[in-house]
C-alpha cells in the first residue's frame, strides 16, 4: 500500500519526535550521573545533610542501609505526610540510628483524609467514609514526646492541590490541619518543616498574626519558592525572621530565576533539600542543587556542603 505525502510527512516527524526524545533521555541520564564524576564532591558527600526528603517511602531500599556505612550522606531529615507514613519513617530510621532525623507531620496533599471539605462529611467513596479524624493529633503528640528530638513536618498549605472526589482546593481544611500542628510544635518546643505554593504573601500574614509565644522556635520554608523580597520581608519580621531556614531542593531549579533567589538568601540561612522518595534519586538531586547554589553563592561544591550543613546544625540547636 502506497503511503500518501501526508502520511509519510506524519511519519517522518514521529520518527523524528522518537530519535530527539532518546537524545533527550540520554542526555538527562547523563547528567543525573555527573554527581559520580565530581571528585570534590565525592570526598565530601559523607557531610551532607540533606534537610528535607521522603526515601522512608521506599521500603525496597531499607537493606541499602542496613550497613550505615553503605549511605552516602551524613544524615537525612525523613519528612512524614500521613499517619501512614509515620510509621514507614520510623522503620527507616530505626535502621539509620543517628543518621536520620525522624519528622511528623499531615502535608497539605493529604489535609482532606483528616479535615474534609463540609460537602463530603459522612459521605463515602473507595477510601471509606469521610468524617473528621480527631485522633491524628494525638498520635503525633505521642511520637514527640517518644522521641525529643523528631520534628514537624511536612506540613503547609498549598493554592494549586485539589481534593479529588470535588475538585476543587480546600484551603480551609489546609489551615485547621496546619493551626492545629503549628500549636502542637509550639507546646513541645520543636522545629517546623513547611510546604507553601502559591500562597507566600498568605502564610507572611499568617507569621505576623501569631503573637510571639505561640511562633514556633524555628521553621525550615522548604523548597521556598517566593520571591527574593519575600525573602527579605520575612527576615524583616520582628522576633520572628532570626527563626526561619530556606530550603533549596531540584523543584526550584525549574525557575530561571532561581540563582536570584538564592542570592538573596542570607548564606547562614541556607538548607539543602533533595526532596525525593529514593536514596539514589535523592543523592542525584542534592548535586544538581549544590550545582545551583556554588553558581549562585561563588562557593564550590565543597564550601556549599560545609556551609549547608553548618545551617541545618544551627537550625537544629536551639
Amino acid at each position: 500500500m502506497c503511503i500518501s505525502d501526508k502520511e509519510e510527512e506524519v511519519e517522518t516527524t514521529s520518527t523524528t519526535s522518537t530519535l530527539t526524545s532518546n537524545t533527550i533521555k540520554e542526555e538527562e541520564e547523563e547528567d543525573d550521573e555527573l554527581y559520580l564524576k565530581d571528585i570534590q564532591y565525592q570526598e565530601s558527600k559523607h557531610l551532607i545533610i540533606d534537610s528535607h526528603c521522603h526515601i522512608q517511602e521506599d521500603q525496597e531500599m531499607i537493606s541499602m542501609v542496613e550497613n550505615q556505612s553503605t549511605y552516602p550522606m551524613h544524615c537525612s531529615w525523613l519528612m512524614g505526610t500521613t499517619v501512614e507514613d509515620w510509621d514507614r519513617v520510623d522503620r527507616y530510621a530505626d535502621k539509620m540510628g543517628d543518621r536520620a532525623l525522624r519528622c511528623y507531620g499531615i502535608h497539605p496533599w493529604f489535609a482532606y483524609q483528616y479535615h474534609p471539605p463540609k460537602e463530603l462529611i459522612d459521605q463515602k467513596d473507595n477510601d471509606g467514609q469521610y468524617r473528621i479524624d480527631d485522633k491524628w493529633y494525638i498520635e503525633l503528640e505521642k511520637r514527640l514526646i517518644k522521641y525529643p528530638n523528631a520534628m514537624v513536618g511536612e506540613l503547609g498549605i498549598d493554592k494549586v492541590t485539589k481534593v479529588k472526589a470535588t475538585g476543587k482546593n480546600d484551603l480551609d481544611g489546609q489551615w485547621e490541619v496546619l493551626k492545629r500542628q503549628f500549636k502542637i510544635a509550639v507546646d513541645h518546643n520543636r522545629l517546623l518543616s513547611l510546604h507553601c505554593v502559591q500562597l507566600q504573601g498568605k502564610l507572611l500574614d499568617y507569621f505576623i498574626s501569631l503573637p510571639l509565644d505561640q511562633f514556633p522556635k524555628k521553621i525550615a520554608l522548604h523548597t521556598f519558592s517566593g520571591k527574593p523580597a519575600m525573602v527579605r520581608s520575612l527576615l524583616k519580621l520582628k522576633d520572628k525572621g532570626t527563626r526561619l531556614y530556606f530550603g533549596i531542593s531540584f523543584i526550584n531549579l525549574s525557575s530561571s530565576k532561581v540563582l536570584k533567589l538564592i542570592e538573596a538568601i542570607p548564606d547562614d540561612r541556607l538548607l539543602l533539600e533533595s526532596d525525593q522518595n529514593t536514596p539514589e534519586y535523592a543523592e542525584s538531586s542534592i548535586y544538581k542543587v549544590l550545582v545551583a547554589i556554588s553558581k549562585a553563592k561563588n562557593w564550590s561544591i565543597k564550601v556549599s556542603i560545609l556551609n549547608t550543613q553548618k545551617n541545618a546544625i544551627a537550625f537544629q540547636n536551639n
